[in-house]
C-alpha cells in the first residue's frame, strides 16, 4: 500500500484535554492509524499531509482555527471532502441538529461541509460506527480518485501511441510510395531502379518489424509469447543480423563495424527471438546515430555467457533516462526535440525476450551527445550436450515444384505467381477455397499455398478437404495475417504442414520448396509431420 493511500486512512484527534484524546485513540486504534494533536498548529499540519477523518472536540473550535479549517479545505481536492466529527456538548449538538445559522461556531462548521456532531458522553459502538462508515466512503472517494487518474494516463497515452503509430507508418509508406512513383517511369534506369527497389524493400522490412513488436507485446502482455528451444550459433546469428542491417547503416551513412570473438556461442532459445533482438538493438543504434557516425558490434564469450555489445557515439541518453530506456512507450529526448522517432516498444521487448532466455540486457551512457552502448549476456549451453541447429539459410532449390495458390486478394496473388515463375517454379492460381479444391483434386500441385480468410470455403476447410481426397496429398502451407500460438493450433488440427504469416518471408517459403523438392527427388511418399520444417520460426 502506497504512503499517500495510507494517510487516508489516519484517524486525526485534537482535543485539548489530552485524557479525552487518549480514551479515543485506544478505542480507534484498532480499527485504524491514529494520531493524537497537542497543538493547533501540529493539527494543521498532520491535516495538511491527508487524513481519513478528524475527531475534533467542541472546545478546540476556536474561531482563529475555524478560519484557518476553512481557508485550507477550501483548497482541497475536488474528490476529497474530510470528513469531521465534533465531539459537542449538548448545546452545540442541539444547534447543530436544527441547522440553526446564528450560533458563530455553528455558522463557521457549516462552512467545513462534512461535519457530523456526536453528544458527549459518545457511546463506544457509535464512535466506532461513525469512524468505520466514514473510513470506507473516504476510502472509496480516494481509490475512485486514483482510478479516474490512472484511466486519464492511459487514455493520453493511447491517443500519444496512436499518433506516433500514424507518424511512424507514413514515414516508410511515403518513401516506398514516392519510389513506386518514380518507377513507373519508364526511362529510370537500370542504377536509379536498383536504388529505388532497395528503398522500397527496406521500408517495407521497417513496417514489417513495427508490426511484429506491436505483436509481440501484445502477446507479452497476455502471457502468450512462447520460445522455440534449439541449440544454436549465437555468432552466426549476429553476423547473419549485421548483413541484413548493412544497407540500412550505409543509407544513414555510417560505419559499421563486427568483431567477433573465440567462440564457439552456443546458446539455447529461439533463432526468430534472437534476431527480433538483435535488429531492434543494432537499428536503434543506427536510428540514433547522426550521419556519418560509427557502430561496432562485438561478440565475445566468459565460462558463462555469450557477450554481445553494440556501442554507437550517437545522441546518447541523459541520466534522468537511462533508468527507463527499458520501459514500454519510452523514447530517449534530446533537449525539447522529439525523439528520432519510434514507438517505444523496440527496447522493451528486448528486455523482456532477453530475460526469457534467462539473460540480461544492460545500456550505459556517459550523457547527451556521447553515445551509448548496449549489452547483452545470454547464457552458453554446454558444448557436449548441444546439438547444433545452423540458422536458416537462403538455398537455391533442387528442383522446380508444382504450386497452387490459393489467394482472394488479386494483388497478393498476382505479385506472388510472378514471383515463383521468375524463380522457375510452376504455379496455377485459384480466387476462392472451392476453385483450388477442385485444381487441387484435378491436378495435384507438390505445394499449395493458401489465405486462410476466404470466401465461401476458408483455408481451413480447403486443407481438410485436399487431404481427404488429394492423391498424392500436396503439401499444405497456410499463409495468413495471423501468427498467434492458438492460430497455429487450428491450422495443424486442419491439418496444415506449415503455418507461414503476411508479409511473407520468402526465404522460409524457398525453404519448404527445398524440403518438398528434396522429399520428391528421395522418392518418399509420405509427408512431413506437420509443422517439422518451418513451423515456430515464421511470424
Amino acid at each position: 500500500m502506497s504512503s499517500a493511500e495510507t494517510r487516508q486512512e489516519r484517524v486525526l484527534i485534537f482535543a485539548p484535554r489530552g485524557r479525552d484524546a487518549e480514551l479515543a485513540g485506544r478505542v480507534l486504534g484498532g480499527l485504524a492509524p491514529v494520531e493524537l494533536c497537542h497543538t493547533a498548529e501540529e493539527f494543521l499540519r498532520e491535516l495538511a499531509a491527508g487524513v481519513g477523518i478528524v475527531l475534533i472536540a467542541e472546545e478546540a473550535l476556536t474561531t482563529g482555527l475555524l478560519e484557518s479549517l476553512v481557508s485550507g479545505l477550501a483548497s482541497q481536492e475536488a474528490w476529497s471532502n474530510v470528513p469531521f466529527v465534533v465531539l459537542a456538548g449538548a448545546k452545540l449538538h442541539a444547534e447543530y441538529r436544527t441547522l440553526r445559522t446564528d450560533f458563530d461556531v455553528l455558522s463557521k462548521l457549516e462552512a467545513l461541509g462534512n461535519v457530523v456532531t456526536l453528544e458527549r458522553p459518545v457511546r463506544v459502538r457509535t464512535l466506532v460506527g461513525v469512524v468505520r462508515v466514514a473510513l470506507e466512503s473516504r476510502k472509496r472517494q480516494y481509490l475512485m480518485r486514483v482510478l479516474h487518474q490512472n484511466l486519464e494516463t492511459l487514455n493520453r497515452g493511447k491517443d500519444e501511441f496512436l499518433a506516433m503509430l500514424g507518424h511512424e507508418l507514413r514515414n516508410p509508406l511515403g518513401a516506398a510510395r514516392t519510389a513506386v512513383t518514380i518507377l513507373q517511369d519508364v526511362s529510370v534506369d537500370e542504377r536509379r531502379r536498383a536504388r529505388y527497389l532497395e528503398i522500397i524493400e527496406r521500408q517495407m522490412r521497417a513496417m514489417t518489424r513495427m508490426l511484429d513488436d506491436i505483436l509481440d507485446v501484445s502477446r507479452l502482455s497476455l502471457g502468450k509469447l512462447h520460445l522455440e528451444g534449439q541449440d544454436l550459433d549465437l555468432g552466426q546469428l549476429v553476423r547473419r543480423s549485421f548483413d541484413s542491417l548493412q544497407s540500412n547503416a550505409r543509407h544513414a551513412r555510417h560505419t559499421l563495424t563486427l568483431e567477433m570473438g573465440g567462440g564457439p556461442f552456443l546458446v539455447r532459445g529461439d533463432a526468430i527471438r534472437f534476431e527480433q533482438i538483435l535488429a531492434n538493438v543494432i537499428g536503434n543504434a543506427i536510428k540514433y546515430t547522426p550521419p556519418g557516425g560509427s557502430i561496432q558490434v562485438s561478440v565475445q564469450r566468459d565460462d558463462l555467457d555469450v557477450i554481445i555489445r553494440v556501442r554507437d557515439n550517437g545522441i546518447g541518453i541523459s541520466p534522468e533516462m537511462l533508468p527507463r530506456v527499458f520501459e514500454l512507450f519510452t523514447q530517449a529526448r534530446n533537449g525539447t526535440e522529439r525523439s528520432q522517432g519510434g514507438l517505444g516498444v523496440g527496447l522493451a521487448l528486448v528486455d523482456s525476450l532477453v530475460r526469457m532466455h534467462g539473460g540480461k540486457a544492460e545500456i550505459t551512457s556517459e550523457g547527451v551527445g556521447k553515445g551509448s552502448q548496449f549489452q547483452i549476456r545470454i547464457p552458453l549451453v554446454a558444448a557436449r550436450n548441444a546439438k547444433l541447429v545452423a540458422p536458416t539459410q537462403r538455398n537455391v532449390p533442387r528442383r522446380p515444384v508444382h504450386v497452387l495458390i490459393v489467394e482472394d486478394n488479386h494483388d497478393g496473388r498476382e505479385v506472388l505467381r510472378e514471383m515463383l515463375e521468375a524463380s522457375g517454379h510452376r504455379v496455377d492460381v485459384a480466387v476462392d477455397g472451392l476453385e483450388g479444391i477442385a485444381q487441387a483434386t484435378r491436378t495435384p500441385p507438390d505445394v499449395l499455398l493458401t489465405d486462410i480468410g476466404l470466401p465461401g470455403v476458408d483455408g481451413y476447410e480447403v486443407a481438410r478437404r485436399v487431404r481427404a481426397t488429394c492423391s498424392p496429398v500436396p503439401y499444405l502451407v497456410a499463409l495468413t495475417g495471423y501468427g498467434m500460438p492458438e492460430d497455429r493450433r487450428r491450422t495443424r488440427e486442419a491439418g496444415f504442414d506449415e503455418h507461414l504469416v503476411k508479409p511473407l518471408d520468402f526465404e522460409l517459403l524457398e525453404r519448404v520448396f527445398d524440403h518438398v523438392a528434396g522429399r520428391s527427388s528421395a522418392k518418399s511418399t509420405s509427408a512431413a509431420p506437420p509443422g517439422q520444417l518451418v513451423s515456430g520460426h515464421s511470424r
